[in-house]
């Protein structure tokens, strides 16, 4: 009995010995830490009272326990947990956290804070991708109900006057010119609504100072692009939709229109025209035209946008083509454009990315006023 009970303590302290060793051997964990794009820069890799910082090619190195459990986290991406498990190398995938990049806000030449953290009025569309799927035929058009204080209108149905905007109201009697930002470039081109990824509106000036007075003054639009990825992706999109003139005047017929002029010639005191007279004329006294009919039209708006990716660890292209066919409901006005990007980013070796962006477009249009005109560009930066 003495034996058995002995072999029992001896098993326990055995057992506790080899746990404790477990516990505390430690070793030297090293990998990188990615995502869909390339290494990630800044991330935290925590463990109890260890933690480490990627460098700018995501490596990290930490020293913890070989039975740790790692939380790796980073602003923007899912935090992760990974189990050491005796392993001295671990390589992790971070994942975006589409909740957490809805509270980063883009502000002046790329600075980012997070939104709870600002002082400053800023508004935020978090669905342009769904908001490039409506009928609108520009950028403009798509914040249309999407901001509280963003005010979007029409002045016409013209298919070559673009919509007004203000944010927080009319400052000055001559207007307030909104300054847009496309990729940290002042006045930069957007060539495809397709291609946005984010949009911020800085509303007040103290957001909007950095532009300056002048250029912020009507407010601040901040709009961010998409960038070329790892992997081949080819995508296709189709707008389409009927445009209908609505509430338009209705045309007198023939015999209302000799009625009219009958009882206006009779209280100004004068006789009929002889050319509204059906006995002298008698061709004025049938309709053979609805003048609305004639002039107005269902036009059919079309955009059809194209994107082919295409990308490597060292070299990555991203290629749009867009084109828009907008006939105006008014018969003989239209707006027709063509548009061309191209996004490329090249890492040269561990500390040297180059990026760039093209922009080819090609604009033919006819307005009311039947005056045409044909805009040919290229941007490059």
């Amino acid at each position: 009995m003495f034996s058995k009970k002995l072999f029992c303590v001896v098993a326990v302290l055995i057992s506790m010995a080899a746990s404790f060793g477990a516990y505390a051997q430690s070793l030297t964990v090293r990998g990188t830490v990615k995502d869909a794009q390339g290494p990630v820069v800044g991330a935290v890799v925590l463990s109890g009272g260890a933690n480490a910082v990627t460098d700018v090619n995501g490596n990290y190195s930490i020293t913890v326990p070989s039975n740790a459990v790692l939380e790796v986290s980073c602003l923007g991406y899912a935090t992760q947990n990974v189990s050491v498990n005796g392993r001295s190398v671990i390589d992790i995938v971070l994942a975006e956290d589409v909740e957490v990049l809805q509270e980063a806000v883009a502000l002046g030449y790329g600075a980012q804070t997070k939104k709870k953290d600002l002082s400053a009025s800023v508004g935020i569309v978090s669905n342009p991708e769904k908001l490039a799927g409506r009928p609108v035929t520009s950028t403009t058009g798509m914040l249309q109900g999407q901001i509280p204080g963003v005010v979007v209108s029409y002045s016409n149905g013209s298919p070559t006057s673009g919509p007004g905007i203000l944010i927080r109201g009319q400052g000055s009697r001559n207007g307030d010119g909104v300054l847009w930002v496309v990729d940290g470039v002042p006045g930069g081109p957007i060539t495809s609504m397709n291609d946005i990824e984010s949009i911020v509106v800085l509303k007040d000036a103290a957001s909007a100072a950095i532009y300056g007075a002048s250029s912020g003054a009507g407010g601040v639009i901040i709009v961010t692009t998409k960038k070329a990825s790892n992997g081949i992706h080819v995508e296709y999109d189709l707008v389409t939709g009927i445009r209908h003139a609505s509430n338009l005047p209705e045309c007198l017929t023939a015999e209302e229109e000799i009625q009219m002029r009958t009882i206006s010639s009779k209280n100004a005191g004068i006789n009929l025209d002889t050319g509204w007279n059906p006995q002298v004329n008698p061709w004025i006294a049938t309709t053979r035209t609805d003048w609305m009919d004639e002039i107005f039209r269902d036009a059919l708006y079309q955009r059809h946008t194209a994107t082919l990716n295409y990308g490597t660890d060292a070299l990555k292209s991203r290629l749009t083509f867009t084109f828009s066919d907008n006939p105006g409901v008014l018969v003989g006005t239209f707006s027709r454009s063509l548009g061309v990007r191209y996004n490329g980013q090249y890492q040269m070796n561990k500390w040297l990315k180059i990026s760039e962006n093209i922009h080819f477009g090609d604009g033919k249009s006819r307005g009311t006023d039947t005056g045409s005109s044909h805009i040919l560009w290229w941007y490059h930066h």
